[in-house]
C-alpha cells in the first residue's frame, strides 16, 4: 500500500511540473523573442524580423549584403536563451522585383499567435507584410586624417567595414587603414575616431601611402578622401615646404594614384623670399673679407681715424662705389664705459666712416650709419684681446624689402 502511495504521488508532482513548464512555454519564447528584436535594433539590424519557436529564433526579412545577414544571426545567438538560429533573410540582390501579376505574402496567423506549422510568438503585433523593395543609396566609405605637426599627433576618422562585418577572407578595413596611417608616420601619436558601416570596400591605401608622409613637415594638415575626391588642406612654415608638396600633389594629379577621384588642395605658408641678387652677396664678401684682415682704427675715447687705417678705408670706398647697393656702417664698442657713452661713441664713429665714403665719391643716399655700442660683442670683454675685437666697424649690404 505504501510503494503505491509513493508511486501515485509521483506521477501526480511530474504531472504538476509539466503542466506548470506547459503553461509559461509561451511566455519563455515571448521574451526571448523581445531580447532577440531588441538585440537587432541596437546593433542597427532593424532589417531583420524575428520569432521564435522554442528557443530557435526564426529570422526573416531583406539585407542588403551577405556580411549584413550574417552578422544578423551572429547578434541574435549571443542572445541568453537562445539556442539556434533559423536564418531565412534573403538578400535585396535576390528579390525580384514586384509586377503586375504579383500578389502579397501574408503569413497565416491565429488570434492567439499560433501559425499553421506549429507555435511561433512573433516579436511585433504588426501583420508581416511584402513591400516593395527600396534599393537604399550606397554608404559611402570615407577617411580623414587630421595631423597637428607641433605635436606629432594624427587623428583618423570616417568610416571603415566593422570587422565583425567582414566577410570571410576579406580585408578588415579599420586595421588595414590604421597600420597604414602607422607606417606612414611611424613616430607620431595615433588615435582612430573610426566609424562602422557595412559597405563596399573602396582602395584608399595608395593615396594615403603616396601623399601622408610629404605632410609630416606641415604645422597641421587634413587629407580627406571619399569615393568621389582626395582633398588637401595643410599650412606650413616655410615656402620651400609648401613647394615640395605643391610639386607632389602635381605629379600626382598627372598619374593614376588619384584614380577617378579629383585630387585638390588648399596650402598656406609665408609669401617666399626673394632670392637676393648676386650683386649683394658678392659686395659683402667683399666688404667681409677687408675688413677681416684690417679694422678701422680710432683715438682711443674719440671718434677720430687714426692716418694708418686710411688705406684700409680707401680699398672700402672703392667696393662701395661699384656696387650699386645700399649700405649700413655699424659701430661697436667694447663694455668699458657706461651704456649711453658707448652708444655715443660708435654712433659718432659710423658717423665719421660714413663722411670718409662720401667725401670720397660714394652716394650718401645709400649709405646710413648707426651705432650699437657693446650690445654685440663677438669676443670676451674681460680679456685685452676680446675687447680689441669688439671695437669694430661693420659694413652691412642692406637686402631689398
Amino acid at each position: 500500500m505504501g510503494r503505491a502511495l509513493t508511486i501515485f504521488f509521483g506521477l501526480l508532482a511530474f504531472g504538476l511540473l509539466v503542466y506548470v513548464c506547459l503553461g509559461h512555454q509561451g511566455e519563455i519564447q515571448r521574451e526571448i523573442a523581445d531580447n532577440a528584436r531588441s538585440a537587432l535594433v541596437t546593433r542597427g539590424h532593424e532589417f531583420a524580423q524575428v520569432s521564435a519557436a522554442g528557443q530557435t529564433i526564426v529570422l526573416r526579412g531583406t539585407a542588403e549584403s551577405p556580411a549584413q545577414r550574417l552578422a544578423a544571426e551572429q547578434t541574435v545567438l549571443a542572445v541568453p536563451g537562445v539556442e539556434a538560429v533559423d536564418n531565412q533573410i534573403v538578400l535585396l540582390a535576390d528579390v525580384p522585383l514586384p509586377g503586375p501579376d504579383s500578389s502579397p505574402m501574408v503569413s497565416q496567423t491565429s488570434a492567439g499567435g499560433e501559425a499553421a506549422g506549429g507555435e511561433i510568438f512573433e516579436a511585433s503585433n504588426e501583420p508581416p507584410t511584402n513591400p516593395s523593395p527600396v534599393v537604399a543609396p550606397p554608404v559611402v566609405e570615407s577617411l580623414l586624417i587630421e595631423l597637428n605637426g607641433d605635436e606629432q599627433t594624427l587623428r583618423v576618422a570616417g568610416l571603415a567595414l566593422q570587422d565583425d562585418l567582414a566577410e570571410p577572407g576579406s580585408i578588415v578595413r579599420r586595421e588595414a587603414l590604421l597600420e597604414i596611417v602607422g607606417t606612414a608616420l611611424p613616430d607620431w601619436t595615433l588615435s582612430s575616431d573610426l566609424e562602422p558601416a557595412a559597405n563596399v570596400l573602396t582602395e584608399f591605401d595608395v593615396s594615403v601611402k603616396e601623399i601622408l608622409p610629404a605632410l609630416a613637415g606641415a604645422n597641421r594638415a587634413q587629407l580627406e578622401i571619399d569615393d568621389t575626391q582626395i582633398r588637401v588642406d595643410a599650412e606650413y612654415g616655410t615656402f620651400a615646404d609648401r613647394s615640395t608638396l605643391e610639386g607632389l600633389l602635381t605629379t600626382l594629379k598627372t598619374s593614376d594614384v588619384a584614380g577617378s577621384r579629383e585630387l585638390s588642395w588648399t596650402i598656406d605658408s609665408p609669401d617666399p623670399i626673394p632670392e637676393p641678387a648676386p650683386e649683394l652677396d658678392g659686395c659683402q664678401q667683399a666688404f667681409d673679407e677687408l675688413l677681416a684682415a684690417d679694422s678701422i682704427k680710432f683715438t682711443t675715447n674719440l671718434a677720430d681715424i687714426r692716418p694708418a687705417s686710411r688705406g684700409l678705408l680707401d680699398k672700402l670706398v672703392e667696393v662701395a662705389r661699384d656696387c650699386k647697393v645700399t649700405i649700413e656702417i655699424e659701430g661697436h664698442t667694447d663694455s668699458r664705459g657706461s651704456v649711453e657713452t658707448n652708444l655715443e661713441l660708435s654712433q659718432a664713429r659710423a658717423d665719421r666712416v660714413r663722411s670718409y665714403l662720401i667725401d670720397n665719391g660714394v652716394d650718401g643716399t645709400r649709405i646710413s650709419a648707426r651705432g650699437l655700442g657693446s650690445q654685440r660683442p663677438i669676443a670676451d670683454n674681460n680679456t685685452v684681446n676680446g675687447r680689441q675685437a669688439n671695437r669694430r666697424i661693420e659694413f652691412r649690404v642692406q637686402r631689398p624689402e
